[in-house]
This record gives structure tokens, sequence and C-alpha cells, in this order.
């Protein structure tokens, strides 16, 4: 992925996205990212939003590390896992969002 130009980078690229929206120093910018999306599904809109660390270890011997691109809880203790997610298809490049939550 290339930078826009010289002086930004793509928001879609898994380090800008990170940067932007899960740094626990500008809340603000998550909080108004999902409220967007969330008001386009008819869900409720959130008062407060706070980045966690998104690197969840295993808990039992089985499991996995995992790290996750944006991991955060909500006021109302919902934790929440969003995921950049960049799929092909036949027209061109498409990006989307998946939430888990």
């Amino acid at each position: 992925m290339l930078p826009l130009s010289d002086d930004f980078i793509d928001p879609k690229v898994d380090f800008a996205f990170k940067k932007i929206f899960g740094h626990e120093t500008h809340p603000g910018t998550l909080l108004n990212l999902l409220n967007s999306l969330f008001l386009s599904i008819g869900e409720r809109q959130i008062k407060e939003v706070t980045v966690l660390n998104p690197l969840l270890d295993a808990q039992q011997i089985d499991d996995k590390t995992c790290l996750l691109d944006i991991f955060a809880k909500t006021d109302q203790d919902e934790l929440i896992n969003i995921e950049m997610v960049r799929h092909e298809d036949r027209q061109g490049k498409e990006t989307k969002f998946v939430m888990l939550h």
C-alpha cells in the first residue's frame, strides 16, 4: 500500500488505522468512529470508550496469544474488538470493518 501523498499515509493501512483510532491519548477519535458505525446499524450511541491493551495472552495451555487491531471498553462495560479488514472484489479494493462485541 503506497501513501496517499508525501505528507499523508492512507488511514486504511493497518499501522495508520491503529495510530489514529487505537491510541489511548485521543479516545474521542475512536468514540466518533464507533458512534458513526453504531448509528448506521441502528445501535445505541456510547458516551465513553477506553482503549485497552490489544495483546490477549493465552489463558490455558492450548490457547494462543492474540494481537487485536483495537480493543476497547465502553461506558456500559462492553468489550469491543475492531479489526480493519481489506477485501478485494472483482471491481477493485473495498475496505470493511469487522466489529465483534
